[in-house]
């Protein structure tokens, strides 16, 4: 007998494959601007076009994850993994505002000379959040709820 899923499940899946979509282009993002702050690259436009495209998916989450309560009432198990949904797509809309960010900052300064030579290691600060982000995709992909 083939098992069936509930309409909650499936919607509940709908999500996760959202944030994963949403997690790989904030992360993307988020190393593009990176990559061409460095080069002294002017790259606003783009980014801020990412940005833009993973705040109107956290909306969707969000939207999702509330129809889903308002239709199912789902059980307390069901909620809190909506409740995270919900948390992590807002995590994930900051990282694309945040590439955003980097991005005007050199569209701001123009051309300047990196502080490697003063001791400030901009770049090795920078890999920190691109692994943060590696690291909580890679725990979303094989995450399932039961």
């Amino acid at each position: 007998m083939i098992g069936m899923s509930r309409p909650l499940d499936v919607g509940i899946g709908q999500i996760k494959t959202l944030l994963i979509k949403m997690g790989k282009l904030a992360r993307n993002a988020t190393k593009y601007s990176l990559d061409h702050f460095f080069k002294g690259e002017d790259v606003y436009t783009q980014v801020r076009s990412w940005s833009n495209t993973v705040q109107l998916m956290a909306e969707e989450v969000e939207d999702r994850a509330t129809e889903l309560i308002a239709l199912h009432q789902p059980m307390a198990g069901d909620l809190r993994t909506l409740k995270a949904y919900i948390k992590i797509a807002y995590d994930l809309e900051r990282y694309g505002r945040y590439a955003m960010d980097i991005s005007e900052t050199q569209y701001r300064l123009g051309e300047w000379k990196p502080l490697e030579e003063d001791g400030f290691r901009i770049r090795e600060l920078s890999d920190k959040p691109l692994r943060v982000m590696d690291m909580s995709l890679a725990m979303m992909r094989p995450w399932t709820r039961r």
